[in-house]
């Protein structure tokens, strides 16, 4: 579910800052913001940073928008999944 709430925030255009565990990377795909797992000292550096630069901030927003549309078309998702239950079905 939290997974659902990144790629939503992502598609609204907001700059997100993720832990750097495997799932928030793959998401977020360089246009996010991550810092150190369990390191609250990078947490709140990173937080300060994004506070300090409004520009950077609106720049991570539109790569973020960006990043959502391109990766988490439903459509495209869906014609992916329709392919590949062909190529299953048909033993190639």
């Amino acid at each position: 579910m939290w997974l659902a709430g990144l790629l939503d925030a992502m598609a609204y255009g907001n700059c997100v800052l993720v832990s750097d565990i495997e799932e928030n990377l793959e998401a977020v795909a360089g246009n996010g913001v991550s810092f150190e797992s369990r390191n609250v000292n990078n947490l709140k550096d990173k937080l300060e940073f994004l506070m300090g630069n409004p520009a950077v901030v609106q720049e991570y927003r539109q790569k973020a928008r960006q990043q959502a549309a391109a990766a988490y078309d439903w459509e495209a998702i869906t014609s992916q999944f329709v392919a590949l239950y062909e190529q299953l079905l048909s033993g190639k």
